[in-house]
């Protein structure tokens, strides 16, 4: 199991990622959604992320280093050709992440009501952010039985 913070602090950007699930990650940016959202995506290749991102809109506003609004940001869960089947749990962790890791050092309060991110890059400061994350992946009380492990079927052309 793997935690990412991402979001858009001077441009899109991202802790600890390879380029394929920074691209995924990216994706967020342009989705319609306003203000807290949670997705669950099981994608082709066995990943299984668990996302929630906040942007402006729902009392959320989010601002990037420079003041810009409009930005976002999102903390992901990933785990391999496994689902995780106690939800509450899940959704915890993802507000222990954005509570210990971005709260506690990568945003500030910017005085209107929102969050101003306080970094340019979330890679000048990986090593804290890993430790965060793995701090409160550790400390989130994730039981093995409660992973639940799957397949992909090929059937004619599609996965199922």
């Amino acid at each position: 199991m793997y935690g990412f913070v991402f979001g858009t602090p001077h441009g899109f950007c991202c802790s600890d990622a390879d380029k394929d699930e920074e691209q995924f990650l990216e994706s967020f940016y342009n989705r319609g959604e306003k203000g807290k959202t949670t997705y669950i995506h099981k994608r082709f290749d066995g990943k299984v992320f668990y996302t929630r991102t906040w942007k402006d809109g729902d009392g959320y506003n989010v601002a990037s280093k420079i003041g810009r609004p409009g930005a976002f940001i999102g903390v992901s869960i990933e785990f391999q050709k496994e689902y995780y089947k106690d939800f509450k749990k899940i959704d915890k962790l993802l507000d222990e992440i954005y509570n210990n890791v971005v709260k506690a050092g990568l945003v500030s309060d910017n005085g209107k009501g929102g969050i101003q991110f306080k970094i340019t890059k979330f890679t000048d400061h990986q090593d804290k952010i890993n430790a965060a994350v793995g701090n409160a992946i550790k400390s989130a009380g994730l039981e093995k039985n409660d992973l639940v492990p799957f397949e992909f079927k090929k059937r004619e052309g599609a996965f199922i």
